[in-house]
C-alpha cells in the first residue's frame, strides 16, 4: 500500500495494530497522515456492508481526511467521517428516536445560535444578568454545572425545550447515550456495521462521547476495535467538557478491554526555531525535535505589542502584501489566527473594505444561513458555490446530503428518481438578473423544485424552513454590514484559495506556512471566564492555546498583542503573560 510506504516507523506500528490503542501525538507527528493510512488498511479488510469511523471534534478535520483520501485516489465507501455530534444525528438518534418518549410524536434540532437566542430571551423575561452557565448534561440528562447562580435559568430552558422539542447539540448526546445503553440491539447492530473506531482528538472529548463509543465496544464483546488519539498539551475544551483520560480510564468505559499505548514522536511540520518557541508553552511529555525537511530553515519569528488596535487591519494588510508579495507565499498557507470570533470576523471584514483583491476564506463575511439541520442551507451552497472542476465531489456529496435530507423530512417524494448529478445540473443551469442575495436565493429555491415537480407551498415543514433560513441570513446580513448583494452570499464559495481567518480553538489539527496570531491578550487568551473558573487553571489554558496557535506554523510566526484594546470598564487590556515572558 502506497501510504503504508510513507510512513515512518511508529506510524506503520500504529497503522497495523489489531487492538484498542491509546496514541499520543506531538504537533506535527503525521497524526492525519496516520489516520488515512489506518482508514485504508482497515478499509481492505472489511466486508461488505461494514465501515470504518472517523470521529473528528471539527467538520474542518473530517474535510481534511476526506481530501487527503481524494488526493490518493481511494474510493471512501468504506468510510464514514464527522463530529461525534453529526455520528449520532445519522446513526443513531433519527432512526430510532421513536424509542425516546419526548421525540416520538416529532422534534426539531436547534444549533447554537438558535440555543443562545432561547437563553437571551428567558434572561430579558426574567431580568436575568450575566450568568456562568453551560448546556452540558450527564448520564442522567441532568445539568452538569447547575448550581444557586444558574439553576432558574437552566430550568427555564430545559422546560422551553421539552415544549417546543427542540434537541440542542448536549441533548443528541444525551439522547443517543440513552438509546445505546437501553436498547442494547441498537448497540449490537451498530457494532456489526463499524469495525473500527477512530477518534481524533481525545483530549477534549466529553464524558458521554466516551460512554457512547464505550457502549459499542461492549455491544461487540470487543470485536469492534478503538483507535483513539490526541495530544494533553492541546486540551482547550475543559470549559466544554473536554476530558483527557489515562488509559486505565478509557479501559473501563469500553468494558474493561485492554487498550495499549504509543507515541508519534518528532515533529515533521515546524522548522525547528518555532518548535523551539511553542515549547515554551509545552506541559507534558518530552522535548520536541523537529525532523521535517524544514528543520533548519532560518523563520521569521516576531511579536508586536506596540500596533495600535486602530492600526492593526492596515498593519496586517502590508504584513498579507509583503509575505505574498515578497516571499512568494500562497495566501492560502497564511493563517490569521485569534482567540475569539469577534474580534476576527471584524478583522476579516475590515481588511475586506480596505484590500478587497486580498482573497479570504473566513467566517462572517458571507450572510448565508449555517445550518446543518436546514434543508435550504444545505441547498443554498449548491447554488453558490461554482461548477469548477476542482469542486465537482465536494459538491456531490452537499447534493448527496441534501436530498437524504429532503427524503427524511419529506418521505412523500421518495419515489423521485434524481441523483447528485441531475441535483448539480438543475442548479448549474439556473439563470437571473437578481442581485439582491436573499432574492436570488429565493428564486433559486423555487427554480429547483419546480424542475423536481415538488410544490413549496405544499410542504408545512419546507414552508417554515424557508422562512427560518431567510429570518437568519437577514439577522447576519444586518449584523456584518457588508452588504446584500448576492456577491456578498457568495463569499467563500466564489473564491478559493485565501487567508484563513480562524480561531485558537478551531486551528487544532490545521497546519499553514504562516501564522498571524493576533489579540494575545490577558483577558482574551485566556478568557475571563477561564480566569475567574474554579475549575479551571487560567496559565494552563493560556499555555496550552499558545502552544496551539504556535504550533500550526511551518516556517513563519508572526504574534500580536496590539495596544489600545480596553474592559467594558475602560482597563487597558495587557499582553498574554507566558507571551510576555518568552519575548521580553
Amino acid at each position: 500500500m502506497k501510504l503504508l510506504n510513507s510512513l515512518n516507523t511508529e506510524q506503520k506500528e500504529v497503522v497495523e495494530f489489531n487492538d484498542h490503542i491509546l496514541v499520543t501525538a506531538c504537533p506535527g507527528s503525521g497524526k492525519t497522515r496516520t489516520l488515512v493510512a489506518k482508514l485504508v488498511y482497515e478499509g481492505n479488510k472489511l466486508k461488505k456492508n461494514q465501515k470504518v469511523a472517523a470521529i473528528t471534534y471539527t467538520n474542518l478535520a473530517a474535510e481534511e481526511i476526506e481530501h487527503r483520501l481524494e488526493a490518493n485516489c481511494i474510493d471512501d465507501q468504506f468510510y464514514w467521517g464527522g463530529t461525534i455530534h453529526s455520528f449520532c444525528t445519522q446513526w443513531i438518534l433519527k432512526p430510532f428516536s421513536h424509542l425516546i418518549e419526548e421525540l416520538r410524536y416529532g422534534y426539531s434540532f436547534i444549533d447554537e445560535e438558535d440555543a443562545e437566542e432561547i437563553i437571551d430571551s428567558i434572561k430579558d423575561t426574567m431580568s436575568l444578568g450575566w450568568i456562568n452557565y453551560s448546556t452540558r448534561r450527564n448520564a442522567n440528562g441532568e445539568f452538569t454545572n447547575l448550581n444557586e447562580e444558574n439553576d432558574v435559568l437552566l430550568r427555564e430552558y430545559d422546560r422551553k425545550l421539552k415544549i417546543e422539542r427542540f434537541v440542542d447539540f448536549d441533548l443528541i448526546l444525551y439522547y443517543s447515550y440513552k438509546l445505546l445503553r437501553d436498547n442494547f440491539s441498537i448497540a449490537k447492530n451498530l457494532s456489526t456495521i463499524f469495525k473500527w473506531l477512530l477518534v481524533d482528538e481525545y483530549q477534549d472529548t466529553q464524558e458521554l462521547q466516551y460512554q457512547i463509543i464505550g457502549e459499542l465496544i461492549k455491544a461487540s464483546r470487543n470485536q469492534t476495535k478503538l483507535l483513539i488519539v490526541g495530544d494533553p498539551n492541546q486540551s482547550i475544551y475543559q470549559t466544554l467538557g473536554g476530558v483527557a483520560k489515562t488509559h486505565q480510564e478509557i479501559e473501563e468505559c469500553i468494558g474493561g478491554y485492554h487498550i495499549h499505548e504509543k507515541n508519534l514522536i518528532g515533529n515533521y511540520r515546524s522548522t525547528q526555531q518555532i518548535v523551539d518557541i511553542y515549547s515554551n508553552f509545552q506541559i507534558y511529555g518530552e522535548r520536541i525535535e523537529a525532523k521535517g525537511d524544514n528543520k533548519d530553515h532560518i523563520s521569521q519569528i516576531t511579536y508586536n505589542n506596540i500596533v495600535s488596535v486602530g492600526d492593526l487591519a492596515n498593519f496586517i494588510k502590508e504584513m498579507l502584501y509583503d509575505l505574498h508579495n515578497n516571499k512568494g507565499i500562497p495566501f492560502k498557507d497564511i493563517a490569521v489566527i485569534a482567540p475569539q470570533w469577534i474580534p476576527l470576523i471584524n478583522m476579516a471584514r475590515a481588511i475586506k473594505q480596505i484590500a478587497p483583491e486580498i482573497p479570504l476564506d473566513a467566517v462572517g463575511l458571507s450572510p448565508l444561513c449555517r445550518d446543518e439541520n436546514n434543508i435550504f442551507s444545505h441547498l443554498s451552497k449548491l447554488f453558490l458555490s461554482t461548477p469548477a472542476p476542482d469542486k465537482v465531489i465536494q459538491r456531490i456529496k452537499w447534493a448527496k446530503y441534501f436530498w437524504e435530507l429532503i427524503i427524511v423530512k419529506i418521505p412523500e417524494i421518495a419515489n423521485i428518481e434524481i441523483g447528485p448529478q441531475k441535483i448539480l445540473k438543475i442548479c448549474n443551469s439556473f439563470t437571473t438578473s437578481t442581485v439582491l442575495g436573499i432574492d436570488y436565493l429565493k428564486e433559486a429555491f423555487v427554480y429547483f423544485f419546480s424542475k423536481v415537480n415538488v410544490n413549496i407551498n405544499m410542504f408545512q415543514v419546507l414552508m417554515l424552513e424557508l422562512e427560518q433560513f431567510e429570518k437568519k441570513c437577514l439577522i447576519k446580513q444586518r449584523r456584518i454590514g457588508l452588504g446584500d448583494s448576492i456577491s456578498v452570499y457568495k463569499n467563500g464559495f466564489a473564491k478559493t484559495g485565501g487567508v484563513t481567518f480562524i480561531t485558537s480553538h478551531k486551528c487544532k489539527g490545521l497546519e499553514y506556512d504562516t501564522v498571524i496570531g493576533f489579540c494575545l491578550l490577558w483577558g482574551y487568551l485566556p478568557h475571563w471566564n477561564n480566569i475567574f473558573s474554579h475549575e479551571i487553571d487560567e496559565n494552563e489554558i493560556s499555555k496550552k492555546l499558545l502552544y496551539v496557535v504556535s504550533s500550526r506554523a511551518r516556517n513563519n510566526l508572526i504574534l500580536i498583542a496590539e495596544s489600545g484594546r480596553n474592559t467594558n470598564r475602560g482597563t487597558p487590556y495587557n499582553a498574554n503573560r507566558h507571551l510576555a515572558q518568552v519575548f521580553n
